[in-house]
């Protein structure tokens, strides 16, 4: 597919065929990683961390705290 720059203020745009959006998952608040290879410009939707890794690490780091702060969170439960 073939496309033209327009030019936007202090750069150029490039318009993204709604298809082409519904291709690859993304909207206009869609968060993009653009970079160059040799000539070719590579455009990709920024990766968002999964719920389940989130979840994960907030599990992970709750257990770190209950480990470190056993002896003091159980003085406070017995007062």
């Amino acid at each position: 597919m073939v496309k033209k720059t327009i030019k936007h203020k202090d750069g150029f745009t490039i318009k993204i065929d709604q298809a082409m959006a519904d291709a690859l998952g993304i909207t206009e608040k869609t968060p993009l990683n653009m970079y160059v290879v040799d000539d070719t410009l590579i455009v990709k939707p920024k990766k968002q961390k999964s719920s389940a890794i989130k979840e994960k690490k907030k599990s992970d780091i709750t257990k770190k705290l209950m480990e470190k702060y056993d002896s003091v969170l159980k003085k406070l439960a017995k007062s």
